[in-house]
């Protein structure tokens, strides 16, 4: 899962899935689902939730704090 994850965030810097962002979310949320000691997963998702919030798909604070969350949990 955090593989697949990889991927989608890749296509998004890519410029090839707009929203790839969010379906790397629920890939990567997966994997740490998997391995709660994952911690490449834990950053990988911390930097998806980050990339939503900045891109603005999802301004909500709530989205930043999941990216905090996530990079805190990677340590």
């Amino acid at each position: 899962f955090y593989l697949r994850g990889n991927d989608y965030m890749h296509r998004s810097e890519l410029g090839y899935l707009e929203r790839a962002p969010v379906t790397a979310v629920e890939f990567y949320e997966r994997a740490v689902e998997l391995d709660p000691e994952f911690a490449l997963a834990w950053a990988a998702l911390a930097d998806a939730h980050i990339q939503i919030y900045s891109q603005a798909f999802d301004p909500d604070a709530s989205r930043l704090e999941a990216g905090r969350t996530a990079a805190e949990r990677a340590l």
